[in-house]
């Protein structure tokens, strides 16, 4: 069921996103730091403490056969392809074993 839903949260995000409704993913700044230092106390990213632990727990769960494949310290129990990213794999394939590259025939 949470993988239905989460199809179907992606395949609305796509649509709205595609209509210009919604903008794509958007990082927002703030703040006014006199020094990069001075923006780094005040932030929090990849290299905390906390994030790696997480990250190693999820990379050995999935190296002792706990979970098929991590994404993000995310564990997953099934391979979930991404058939968009395939698709253009194929596509491109398909145009190069025709003797051209990619983008030759445009």
């Amino acid at each position: 069921m949470r993988r239905i839903l989460r199809k179907i949260k992606y395949v609305v995000r796509y649509i709205l996103t595609c209509l210009r409704i919604i903008p794509p993913f958007v990082n927002i700044w703030s703040g006014d730091y006199a020094t990069w230092e001075d923006a780094l106390l005040n932030s929090k990213g990849y290299d905390e403490r906390s994030i790696f632990e997480k990250v190693l727990k999820a990379s050995i769960s999935v190296r002792d056969g706990e979970a098929v494949y991590e994404r993000d310290s995310v564990l997953f129990d099934q391979i979930e392809y991404s058939w968009p990213l395939l698709a253009g794999l194929m596509w491109g394939a398909a145009i190069h074993a025709r003797g051209g590259g990619m983008f030759a025939h445009y």
